[in-house]
């Protein structure tokens, strides 16, 4: 007998950036840190003391659009869909000491992280369980039923971006590291 797995549910994209935008993006939080910015920890669901705007010169100027609208384009393909995509916003979180972002969803087509910097990640390769204490992030499908995967956690690194349809409920747990959590987050529209 042979057997396939055929799973229900939505998808979500993962990637990596290249090193020199990596580079250039920390470059430019640093400066929003130390510097003037726009605050927008008012229009945004985390519990974090800094959320900053990313203006679209930035995202444009190291490449970060390309990349985020290549990977939406990337993911309608992969549905058969042609649709034109535009970023509608971007901004950074930089999550210290008990930050978190609550559960919570998005508005648009797709919405996105990015993982700037991370607290070093307790996974455990041997599938132990593991708390869930160093910035995490997980999605939320569903309801909780048996034989049913409706939770799944991503252990954030550096460079990775992932991509997932606006309406996924997710969280970003608390960090216990005394090192910040930086990301970029972002929605995308047509």
């Amino acid at each position: 007998m042979e057997f396939e797995s055929i799973h229900l549910g939505p998808s979500i994209l993962k990637t990596k950036i290249s090193d020199t935008m990596l580079l250039d993006l920390r470059t430019h939080v640093d400066d929003l840190m130390n510097g003037p910015h726009s605050d927008y920890s008012s229009a945004l669901a985390g519990k974090n003391k800094h959320q900053y705007v990313l203006e679209y010169d930035v995202v444009d100027r190291t490449g970060l659009g390309e990349s985020i609208l290549r990977s939406g384009y990337e993911y309608l393909s992969r549905f058969n869909v042609q649709q034109q995509l535009r970023i509608v916003s971007a901004w950074v979180n930089i999550c210290q000491f008990s930050d978190y972002n609550p559960v919570h969803e998005h508005d648009g087509m797709f919405s996105g992280i990015l993982y700037l910097e991370c607290p070093r990640s307790n996974q455990d390769t041997s599938n132990q369980q593991v708390p869930l204490t160093d910035g995490h992030t997980q999605f939320i499908f569903g309801q909780e039923l048996k034989f049913a995967n409706n939770v799944l956690t991503i252990y954030p690194e550096p460079g990775t971006l992932i991509l997932f349809p606006s309406w996924l409920m997710h969280v970003a747990y608390p960090s216990r590291s005394s090192l910040n959590r930086i990301t970029v987050s972002f929605n995308l529209g047509n």
